[in-house]
C-alpha cells in the first residue's frame, strides 16, 4: 500500500500535481496578458498602478483596519497582474 502524502491531490504523484499547477499558471498568465496586452487593458493597468501601487503608504492615520486591508488587497491584485504578464512573456520567448 502506498504511503499517504497530504501534499498530493486525489492520489496524484507530486510531479503530476506540479505539472498540472504549472499548466494552470501558464494558462492564467496567458489570459492576463491577452486582457492587459490590449491598448485598453494597458491603459487600465497604468491607471491602477498609479492609483494603487504609487499611493503610499497603504496605512494612513485615521483609516480603519478594514480600509487598510482593502487597500492592501488592491495593491496585491495589481502586483499579481504585473507578475502574470511577466510570466506570460517569459513563456512566449
Amino acid at each position: 500500500m502506498a504511503e499517504f502524502n497530504p501534499f498530493t491531490l486525489h492520489g496524484q504523484e507530486d510531479s503530476e500535481q506540479r505539472k498540472e499547477m504549472e499548466r494552470k499558471a501558464r494558462e492564467r498568465s496567458a489570459l492576463v496578458l491577452a486582457v492587459f496586452g490590449t491598448d485598453a487593458g494597458q491603459k487600465l493597468l497604468e491607471e491602477w498602478t498609479e492609483t494603487y501601487l504609487m499611493r503610499l503608504p497603504v496605512v494612513e492615520p485615521g483609516i480603519t483596519e478594514f480600509d487598510a486591508g482593502i487597500r492592501q488587497g488592491c495593491v496585491n491584485f495589481v502586483r499579481f497582474i504585473h507578475k502574470n504578464i511577466e510570466t506570460a512573456k517569459e513563456f512566449k520567448e
